[in-house]
């Protein structure tokens, strides 16, 4: 089957191989959507800084028996918070901050990654790449308190 068009999706660190591909090979995306992830001079200082990870099986060998010593865990719930829970609200909605038994709840279920995803991400993004070739056009999708979001309004 033949496509017309190729649209390039990504979410966190599918959003890092999408941004890769499209600085890489500008001609096989028509357009690119990344969620989850934006790539700028702040991608890796502040918040991210924040997180403490720990080897998988060492922080919780009840909950990763068998993950590997390459597989790493955020290893605190506020660590956790830190990455992806906001406590802020939208003072016109009243919308946003969270129930804390959604923290406990999401870190009883956290999942290990490999660190060769963070040291591929180091890697790929030592500088910022660029894409003048890449001609479509690019949706970035995060939510309002989002640290990445954050990060975006600060080099803006």
């Amino acid at each position: 089957m033949d496509f017309d068009k190729i649209i390039t999706v990504g979410h966190s660190f599918g959003s890092f191989l999408t941004y890769a591909l499209t600085s890489l090979y500008p001609h096989l995306s028509d357009a690119t959507v990344l969620t989850g992830f934006f790539v700028n001079e702040q991608l890796f200082q502040g918040r991210e800084t924040a997180k403490t990870n720990a080897f998988a099986p060492r922080n919780d060998p009840v909950l990763f028996p068998d993950s590997k010593s390459g597989y790493v865990v955020t290893s605190t719930p506020s660590s956790l918070q830190t990455g992806f829970f906001s406590s802020r609200h939208n003072a016109t909605t009243g919308v946003g901050g969270f129930d804390p038994k959604f923290l406990d709840y999401a870190f009883s279920i956290r999942q290990p990654w490999g660190v060769i995803e963070t040291a591929s991400a180091t890697v790929m993004f030592s500088r910022v790449p660029t894409a003048p070739q890449y001609k479509g056009p690019v949706q970035f999708v995060a939510g309002e308190f989002d640290s990445v979001r954050i990060l975006m309004a600060v080099t803006l």
